[in-house]
């Protein structure tokens, strides 16, 4: 039996949006992803940390050209939580504004860890079922939960179709995607 997700104004409208402020006019980001710049051909997983970087230095561009001074330090993190520890010890990383964290969850705690000792902001957009954002201010959760993703899409449908029957169709022996 499907289940309906309940759409209450809590569920929909609780997440504002994180207003970060700088120590000065100038951003300053760490992307530390595995990269794995060490392996002749990267993992699948690599060209999309890749590409994810790429999309931060067309929006760092775009933003310069808006008078937003930033600066980017991007560490290969080689999907070694000892090359991230080391990575950490790094000058810059203390008075960074915000650090673009990798997936893996014991890196991502060490991370977390050092940014709340240091006031740094967090950027998880890899871990979308981490929850650590609940109760850290400084994590900056970039995937909508699934609750709230299904709320609003529920509330799109609904809206947009108020005339239409939903069917949902479920397999019985295969995926339900």
């Amino acid at each position: 039996q499907p289940t309906v997700p309940t759409i209450t104004p809590q569920t929909v409208n609780d997440v504002q949006p994180a207003t970060i402020s700088t120590s000065n006019d100038k951003l300053s980001i760490v992307v530390m992803l595995p990269f794995m710049l060490n392996e002749r051909k990267p993992s699948q997983n690599a060209l999309k940390y890749t590409e994810f970087y790429k999309g931060i230095l067309l929006a760092a561009n775009e933003q310069k050209s808006n008078g937003q001074p930033i600066t980017i330090y991007a560490y290969d993190t080689a999907d070694s939580l000892d090359r991230v520890k080391n990575i950490l010890t790094y000058p810059e990383l203390k008075s960074a504004d915000i650090i673009i964290a990798p997936s893996d969850n014991r890196q991502y705690v060490v991370i977390t860890e050092f940014a709340k000792e240091h006031g740094n902001y967090v950027l998880n957009a890899f871990s979308a079922n981490d929850k650590t954002y609940t109760r850290n201010s400084q994590i900056l959760h970039a995937n909508i939960p699934r609750d709230m993703m299904y709320a609003k899409a529920f509330e799109y449908l609904c809206n947009t179709y108020n005339d239409y029957t939903f069917v949902f169709l479920i397999s019985e022996g295969g995926k339900n995607d």
